[in-house]
């Protein structure tokens, strides 16, 4: 088996319900993105992963690499950054504002986010309304990334976690990790 690690350039294509995923993956090692196939819940433009797998040709496509085990990580170059706020992944946030976000604070912009959201009033355009939404945003991604990633070996599908999300709110993970058996 081997390790590949690289940001998300492009998602080719994503299915909701069983997570199955055919995405380009850019190493740093390489100029152009390879093609990654499989089971990828939570998956976003920008964010770097580091997967193990195995080399397949693909009759109609070619050369992927078949993702079996893998874990994601929040993007931490300014570029990844601002690809990642700018697919979507956080509504109300698009390639204007992304640029505009990491333009002022780099490969710190998530930490920002997070951690000091009042910093984000320097940003030209970007309100208090606005800034609120944002982190609600962000924290609501980062909760359900990081429980849609250990359910995923359970089988639970995405909708059923965005539901055990809004049950438990952010805690969910701590709580279903205490205790699993609430859910049944």
């Amino acid at each position: 088996m081997e390790e590949l690690t690289g940001h998300i350039e492009h998602l080719t294509y994503h299915d909701e319900e069983t997570f199955f995923t055919v995405a380009q993956l850019l190493s740093p090692n390489q100029k152009k993105p390879i093609v990654i196939t499989g089971i990828l819940p939570a998956i976003q433009v920008g964010e770097t992963i580091s997967c193990q797998g195995t080399w397949k040709r693909h009759p109609k496509h070619g050369m992927q690499f078949e993702v079996e085990t893998f874990e994601l990580q929040l993007p931490t170059c300014a570029r990844s950054i601002e690809k990642f706020l700018a697919s979507g992944a956080l509504r109300g946030i698009g390639p204007a504002f992304a640029a505009k976000i990491v333009q002022k604070f780099g490969k710190e912009t998530l930490a920002v986010i997070e951690k000091q959201p009042k910093l984000l009033s320097q940003v030209e355009g970007l309100g208090e309304k606005r800034t609120s939404q944002l982190v609600a945003e962000w924290m609501e991604h980062k909760s359900l990334h990081e429980l849609l990633v250990f359910l995923h070996g359970y089988g639970i599908t995405r909708a059923y976690a965005r539901k055990i999300l809004r049950a438990y709110g952010s805690n969910a993970l701590q709580k279903l990790k205490a205790n699993p058996y609430q859910l049944a």
